[in-house]
């Protein structure tokens, strides 16, 4: 009896065995067969090399228009491009993804734009932005007759633009350049504005979010160390710097005003992308109390980090035209900004301006 249940368990653990294994290579067959299938396909069917049309290339990929939409901004690919795109979905080490940024670098020639300002322009008509240089692509906003834009470099009948902190592509023959001799000086990204060079009436860009959003990062890590401050002036609109100006001239007239106030329209403020910081926990009062607490000296030696320059330094009165201002700071992006600060000079210096 005894032996016969020993036979019996045997004989289980036999059959569990030989299920396991006719299991494993069951799967194995399995994933065999849809790696070779899928290979088949793609080189046959869904995959095939094409030269035809840009809309072709899209059937080819599953008809997923969002996912080739940059495509759309040529009407054809050569056939060296087509032959490359084709050895690459034949790789199995990339996957789809790669594939479509590939194209998208192929469609839209980034080197002919840049990540900095080159100028300010204007649009002469209602125009449209769009998410790629292509009347197909999504749209992103409409901008009036006469609104102002932060051009980026022009390609293939497109321009990169900036409006009201939204950035896409327009048509270039809808624009027109704003920039004249004193009046949006533009110099290596930057939107110079000062005694001499200037902004007109009509400019309203309002608070440049990419300067917020660094300031919020700087000031997570202020509160990290102990210190807090506040935002109490950004964006100041023509009409609001000469409300302050004329405030200004009949408490002091206009010698003491000149040396802390800008004329209308030539306040940084105007730009979007200047700040004036002060304690969060004190009332507003702009006075030289500012320049010895933690916080400035904080700023004056971090600031920069954020992208982030002192615009108004101590000792560099006659070069800035304006007396020193520990709380006044201007964003120009933290790769510039540390270039300035390791200088040791003002905006005017270190541009020759």
């Amino acid at each position: 009896m005894r032996d016969s249940r020993s036979r019996i368990r045997r004989r289980n653990r036999a059959i569990k065995k030989r299920n396991r294994q006719r299991l494993a290579l069951f799967s194995i067959s399995l994933v065999l067969f849809l790696g070779l299938s899928f290979k088949f396909i793609k080189s046959v069917s869904l995959f095939k090399k094409n030269n035809n049309s840009v809309a072709k290339v899209n059937t080819d990929l599953g008809g997923d228009s969002e996912k080739v939409n940059a495509l759309s901004t040529k009407e054809k690919l050569d056939q060296s491009d087509v032959e490359a795109i084709t050895k690459r979905l034949n790789n199995d080490k990339e996957d789809i993804n790669d594939v479509l940024e590939m194209t998208k670098d192929l469609s839209v020639d980034e080197e002919s734009f840049s990540n900095k300002l080159q100028e300010i322009v204007k649009a002469k008509e209602l125009a449209t932005i769009y998410k790629t240089p292509s009347i197909k692509s999504d749209v992103i906003t409409e901008v009036p007759l006469g609104a102002y834009l932060e051009s980026y470099g022009s390609s293939e009948g497109f321009t990169k633009v900036t409006y009201n902190n939204q950035s896409g592509y327009i048509s270039s023959e809808l624009l027109e350049k704003a920039t004249n001799e004193n009046t949006f000086k533009v110099v290596d990204g930057i939107l110079i504005v000062n005694r001499k060079y200037g902004l007109p009436e009509d400019y309203n860009p309002g608070v440049n979010l990419e300067a917020m959003q660094s300031y919020e990062m700087m000031k997570s890590e202020m509160n990290r160390e102990g210190l807090d401050i506040k935002i109490i002036s950004d964006f100041r609109s023509f009409e609001d710097q000469k409300k302050v100006y004329d405030s200004q001239l009949e408490s002091v007239g206009e010698e003491e005003t000149r040396k802390v106030t800008a004329d209308p329209g030539h306040s940084e403020h105007q730009t979007g992308y200047a700040f004036d910081f002060w304690l969060n926990n004190d009332d507003i009062t702009i006075t030289d109390a500012f320049d010895d607490t933690k916080e400035a000296e904080w700023l004056k030696n971090n600031a920069y980090k954020y992208g982030f320059i002192l615009r108004y330094p101590r000792g560099k009165e006659d070069v800035t035209g304006y007396n020193f201002e520990s709380w006044h700071f201007r964003y120009v992006g933290a790769e510039t900004a540390k270039k300035i600060f390791d200088s040791g000079l003002t905006v005017e210096e270190f541009y020759g301006l």
